[in-house]
This record gives C-alpha cells, structure tokens and sequence, in this order.
C-alpha cells in the first residue's frame, strides 16, 4: 500500500523518484519500496527525504504516522 503524502509531496514539487534518490543518495529502487509501503527507511534516511522534500519539522510527524493504505 502506498505513502499517498509522500508521493503527493513528491509530485507537487515535479519531482520524480528518480530526483529524490539522487538528492537522498538512496537507491532509486529503495526509494520506490518507501512509497509504496514495502520498506520502512530508518530514521537517517527520513531525515534526507525530509531535506530533499522541503519538509520542515513541523510537518514531519503527517509522515511519520501517516497510514500506509
């Protein structure tokens, strides 16, 4: 099941998941099983989607719990 907030982010900042990686230094295919729900990042990489998503810390929390459907 999908991350729909991360992939709603993602898209409103015409970003592909291919940007994200790079910008992450995550594999692309890992950041692929991030939004779709397979793979929980650890904390470390949170923090560089944050970063490369323009998430302040406000807004970190939506993410964190966000339901996974």
């Amino acid at each position: 099941m999908k991350r729909k907030k991360l992939i709603a982010r993602r898209k409103a900042l015409k970003m592909t998941q291919t940007d994200v990686a790079k910008n992450t230094g995550l594999d692309r295919s890992y950041y692929t099983m991030i939004e779709t729900g397979t793979r929980t990042p650890s904390a470390s990489a949170w923090q560089r989607i944050f970063k490369a998503l323009k998430i302040n810390e406000s807004e970190m929390g939506g993410y964190l719990i966000e339901p996974i459907n």
